[in-house]
């Protein structure tokens, strides 16, 4: 979405007295977004019930829903992750954890050395094995 040749998406715009700022407003939809699939794995076995979650790379977007997807693995330890925006993330594979702590910016920094770094391109469909994080490492 841009406004003025400008990227509007994360930063946003203004209207005043009924008017977007600048002659045109472009709106893009596109259905290039990314998939990851993949599989969980603890002690050396497909993990059902882990939670996966996508997030930003950059802690200042891990508020905005437009860069998180979550999955919760199957009896076969399978996940997949759809209509993701390209660009960087980290992936991460819970075996517990208090809802909404994975976007807590001090909870992140601490624990995304154990994601898994992802770029995910146009149209891109990646796979990955994961090993789930105890709970012990998230407390």
């Amino acid at each position: 979405m841009g406004v003025r040749g400008e990227e509007v998406l994360d930063s946003g715009f203004t209207i005043t007295n009924g008017e977007a700022p600048g002659s045109t407003l472009r709106i893009g939809v596109s259905a290039s977004g990314g998939t990851i699939g993949g599989t969980v794995m603890l002690d050396g076995k497909p993990f059902n019930a882990a939670l996966v979650t996508l997030l930003p790379d950059d802690p200042a977007k891990l508020s905005d829903d437009l860069w998180f997807k979550s999955a919760t693995t199957d009896q076969y330890g399978r996940f997949t992750l759809s209509g993701i925006r390209p660009g960087d993330y980290r992936l991460f594979a819970w075996k517990k954890i208090q809802q909404g702590e994975e976007r807590d910016p001090n909870f992140y920094n601490q624990i995304k050395d154990q994601a898994q770094e992802v770029h995910v391109g146009p149209g891109a469909a990646l796979n990955f094995q994961l090993t789930a994080i105890p709970a012990k490492q998230t407390q």
